[in-house]
C-alpha cells in the first residue's frame, strides 16, 4: 500500500502555497493534520500533509502513474497536530491577511508542533515513571518485601525509591511502571480575593450580556468600574454550561494578576499562554488544553489560538489596546478577528471590554453592529480623579534642578509617602535617554541595521535598538565621521529611576518596563514588591497604566507625554488619549481620592485635554471628525503594500514605477493612494510603501490576490500585504 500525499512546504512565500506530490509506502494510511520530513530542492524540509490518497498499487505502478513523484524522508507524527476547527481558522486567516496557508499554521501551533524545521528541537514533553502494585510474593528478601508493602499503600507511587530493588520487582512482575507525563499549575497564587456579588449597574450588565442575540458586546466602563468583576461571573456561567473559556489581556505584565485572581475562582480549571513562558512550560500548558483538563486559558495575543473545545466565552480586555494586532510576521491577524471568526465556528459571546474603546469598535456598536453596554460609575462609587495639566514650558513650574519634574508633581509625591499611599509614574520611553548624538558633529547615533535612533542603557553600558532589538557594546558604537564621544539626550525610565532615587534616598524606587519584564517572573516580582506598604514608588512605561488594580495609588504623574504626539501614525491621537486616561484611572481605585499629574508643553492638545478630564464622548466626536477628513478608518479600509529590498536605489524606482502602473489600472476603483516617500531601515533591508485606501474591504482582498497572479516575481524585492495596521 502507498500513501500518495499532498504536501505543503515550510516556505512562506506565495510562490509555494500550494501543494507539492509525495509518496509514503506503508501499511498504515498517513492522516491529514501531520507532519512529515521531505526533499525539497535538495534540502530537508518540514511538510504539512493537507490530502492523502491510499492506493493499493505496486511502487514500479507508482512510478509509471507519478513519473515525477518522491518519498518523502520520514512521517513525524503519527496523529493530527491540529484539529478541524483551527485549521479552517488557518485557512481564514490566509485568505483574510493575504498569507501563505503554511504561515497561518505555523503561527496557530506552538513551537514544537510547528510545521517548521524549527519544531525538531524544541521543547517536548516531558515524563516521570509512577510504580503500580500488582500482586504479592512470599520468596522475597526483608528489603524487598518492604519496599513492595511500601509500593502497595502508597499505590501509585512516584519512582524515587531504591532502584535494583525496583528492577528485582518489575522481573518478579510484582509491580509495573506506568510513564505520567509532567504537570504543573504555574497559575497557582497563595494571593487572597474577596468573595463578591455584583452591583445592581453590574448585574444588569451582565444578563444584559447574557440575553444578547448579538455575537459580539463592547463593553465600555470607567476606569475601576468593576469589569473583571462582570467577567469572572460571565466565565462562571459559561463553565456552569460545560463550556470553555479565553481571556485576553494585551500585556504580558497583566497576565500574573488576572491569573492569579481567576485561579482564585476556578482552581486548576485555568491554564495560561504567553510568549513569557519557556518553550517547555508553554508547550506543556498546550498539551493541558489539548487533553480537555482546563477550560479557561489566560493569556495575551497569541493565547486565542488555544486548542479549547465548545468555546462559549471569549473576552479581550482592553480591546483598544495595539498589541491585539500581530505586526512583526505573517500571517498580520488581529486577535479580535480571530476571536470573532472562533465565536461564530462555536456559536459563541465576544466581550470587549476598557474605559477607552477603540474608535472602530465604538463605531461599530453606535452602528448596531454590536451591543453596547455601559458602567459610568466607580464599583466604590468614589469620584473620578482629578487631573491637574502642568505647562512645562513654563519654568517657574519646574521643580529646581530637574527640568522633567513639576513642583506640584514632586510635592504631592513628597505628601503621599508621609501619607503611607502610593505613587505611579509613567515615562513611555526606556533605557537611559531618549537619544545620543555625536559631540564632534551633532549627528543622531543610529542603528547600523535599522537606521533607527539608539537608546543608551547606562546599567549595563549597552546601547540598543528597539526596533530590531540589537545590542551595541559601547565600545562598538562611534558615529559616521568616527567621533566615539557622545551625548545623551532626553529621559528614559532608567534615568527616572536615578533621578527619583536622588530626590528620595530613603524610598526602594520600583521600575517596571520591557527591560525589566524579560519574564513573567520578573514581572510579578515587581508588581508584588510594589504592594508591599514599605514600597511607595512604581516608574514604567505604559505596560504599568492599564489594567491594573493598585491598592492606595493616590498619586499618578505623567512624564513627558508629548513625544507620542509625533509618532506618524493615523491614530497618535487616540493612543495618547487612551494612555491618559488609563493611566489616570489607576489612582484613588479603593477608598482614597486620587490625583493625576500630566506634565506636558502641548497644552492645547485635544487628546491630552480630554485625556486628562477622562472625556471619551467628546475625544470621540473630535476624532470621528478627523477621521473621516483624513480617509481613515472606520470610515476607509487600509491596504499598505511594503516592499523591501537590500538595495535603496533600485528599491525607490521600482516602487514608485509600479505605483505609476497602479494609477493607471485602478484609477476608476481606487478610493485613496500615495507613495509614502520616506525609505525606512530594518534588519539590513530597506522597505518602502504603497498605500491604498477602499470603502469596502472585499476590494482590498480583490486586489492583493489580482496583483499576486500579474505581478511579476522580482528577485531584488520581496512584497508584504499590510491589511488595515494600525501603525502607518
Amino acid at each position: 500500500m502507498i500513501n500518495i500525499l499532498y504536501i505543503l512546504v515550510e516556505q512562506g512565500v506565495f510562490e509555494l502555497d500550494r501543494p507539492f506530490y509525495y509518496f509514503y509506502e506503508n501499511e498504515k494510511e498517513v492522516k491529514p493534520g501531520t507532519r512529515v520530513t521531505v526533499n525539497f530542492n535538495g534540502k530537508p524540509r518540514v511538510g504539512f500533509v493537507l490530502e492523502t490518497e491510499f492506493k493499493d498499487i505496486s511502487h514500479d505502478k507508482l512510478k509509471i502513474e507519478y513519473p515525477q513523484i518522491k518519498p518523502i524522508i520520514d512521517l513525524i507524527d503519527e496523529e493530527p497536530i491540529i484539529n478541524e476547527e483551527l485549521f479552517e481558522l488557518a485557512k481564514f486567516l490566509s485568505k483574510r491577511y493575504v498569507s501563505p496557508l503554511i504561515s497561518c499554521l505555523q503561527a496557530i501551533l506552538p513551537k514544537s508542533l510547528k510545521p517548521s524545521s524549527s519544531s525538531k528541537n524544541a521543547a517536548k514533553p516531558q515524563y516521570f515513571d509512577v510504580l503500580h502494585f500488582k500482586k504479592g510474593f512470599e520468596g522475597l528478601t526483608k528489603k524487598q518485601k518492604e519496599l513492595l508493602d511500601f509500593i502497595k499503600e502508597n499505590n501509585p507511587l512516584k519512582k524515587d525509591v531504591s532502584p535494583s530493588i525496583t528492577k528485582k520487582l518489575l522481573d518478579l512482575d510484582l509491580i509495573e511502571i506506568e510513564k505520567v507525563e509532567k504537570v504543573k499549575n504555574i497559575c497557582y497564587s497563595e494571593e487572597v480575593f474577596d468573595d463578591f456579588t455584583l452591583t445592581n449597574s453590574q448585574k444588569e450588565v451582565f444578563d444584559g450580556i447574557l440575553n444578547s442575540k448579538k455575537t459580539t458586546s463592547l463593553l465600555y466602563g470607567v476606569t475601576g468600574s468593576g469589569k473583571t468583576e462582570i467577567y469572572i461571573k460571565l466565565i462562571e456561567e459559561t463553565l456552569k454550561s460545560s463550556r470553555t473559556a479565553v481571556f485576553l489581556v494585551p500585556e504580558i505584565n497583566l497576565t500574573p494578576y488576572f491569573c492569579d485572581k481567576i485561579s482564585y475562582y476556578f482552581k486548576d480549571k485555568v491554564s495560561i499562554l504567553t510568549s513569557g513562558l519557556t518553550d517547555s512550560t508553554r508547550y506543556m500548558e498546550y498539551r493541558k488544553i489539548l487533553r480537555g483538563e482546563s477550560k479557561i486559558v489566560v493569556g495575551t495575543r497569541s493565547a486565542i489560538f488555544a486548542p479549547l473545545s465548545n468555546i462559549g466565552l471569549i473576552i479581550i480586555d482592553e480591546e483598544f489596546n495595539d498589541n491585539y494586532k500581530q505586526s512583526d510576521i505573517n500571517p498580520q491577524y488581529h486577535a479580535i478577528e480571530v476571536a470573532k471568526f472562533r465565536c461564530s465556528k462555536n456559536n459563541a459571546k465576544l466581550i470587549l471590554g476598557t474605559a477607552t474603546p477603540s474608535i472602530e469598535s465604538m463605531a461599530r456598536a453606535k452602528s448596531g453592529q454590536y451591543d453596547l453596554f455601559e458602567l459610568k460609575e466607580r464599583y466604590n462609587q468614589k469620584d473620578l480623579p482629578k487631573a491637574k495639566l502642568i505647562q512645562m514650558n513654563n519654568r517657574d513650574n519646574l521643580y529646581p534642578g530637574f527640568s522633567f519634574l513639576s513642583k506640584d508633581l514632586v510635592m504631592a509625591m513628597r505628601y503621599a509617602i508621609v501619607k503611607n499611599e502610593k505613587v505611579l509614574l509613567l515615562l513611555n520611553k526606556k533605557g537611559h535617554s531618549s537619544f545620543t548624538v555625536c559631540d564632534e558633529c551633532n549627528s543622531t547615533i543610529v542603528c547600523e541595521k535599522c537606521n533607527k535612533p539608539l537608546t543608551f542603557n547606562k546599567i549595563s553600558g549597552t546601547f540598543r535598538c528597539y526596533s530590531c532589538g540589537k545590542s551595541y557594546n559601547s565600545n562598538e558604537v562611534s558615529c559616521s565621521c568616527g567621533c566615539k564621544e557622545f551625548t545623551h539626550l532626553g529621559i528614559g525610565t532608567e534615568s527616572l529611576e536615578n533621578s527619583l532615587k536622588k530626590l528620595f534616598p530613603e524610598e526602594n524606587i520600583l521600575r517596571l518596563d520591557s527591560d525589566i519584564a524579560m519574564t513573567s517572573k520578573n514581572i510579578s516580582e515587581v508588581l508584588n514588591e510594589f504592594k508591599k506598604p514599605q514600597n511607595h514608588i512604581l516608574i514604567g512605561t505604559e505596560m504599568i497604566a492599564k489594567g491594573h488594580d493598585f491598592s492606595d495609588v493616590t498619586v499618578v504623574g505623567i512624564i513627558n507625554i508629548d513625544q507620542m504626539l509625533n509618532l506618524p501614525f493615523y491614530n497618535t491621537n487616540e493612543r495618547v488619549f487612551q494612555l491618559i486616561a488609563q493611566c489616570v484611572g489607576r489612582a484613588g481605585r479603593n477608598d482614597k481620592s486620587g490625583v493625576a499629574y500630566v506634565q506636558t508643553y502641548m497644552k492645547d492638545s485635544y487628546s491630552i485635554e480630554l485625556g486628562c478630564a477622562q472625556n471619551y464622548e467628546l475625544f470621540y466626536e473630535k476624532e470621528l471628525h478627523n477621521r473621516k477628513i483624513t480617509a481613515n478608518p472606520p470610515y476607509f479600509h487600509i491596504l499598505v503594500m511594503k516592499f523591501s529590498s537590500n538595495d535603496g536605489g533600485y528599491l525607490r524606482n521600482a516602487v514608485y514605477e509600479i505605483y505609476s502602473n497602479l494609477q493607471q489600472i485602478l484609477k476608476n476603483e481606487l478610493d485613496y493612494s500615495y507613495v509614502k516617500p520616506q525609505i525606512t531601515k530594518q534588519n539590513g533591508k530597506f522597505s518602502m510603501s504603497i498605500v491604498l485606501k477602499y470603502r469596502q474591504q472585499t476590494k482590498i482582498l480583490e486586489f492583493c490576490y489580482d496583483f499576486i497572479k500579474k505581478y511579476p516575481r522580482n528577485a531584488k524585492i520581496s512584497l508584504q500585504y499590510l491589511i488595515d495596521p494600525t501603525n502607518y
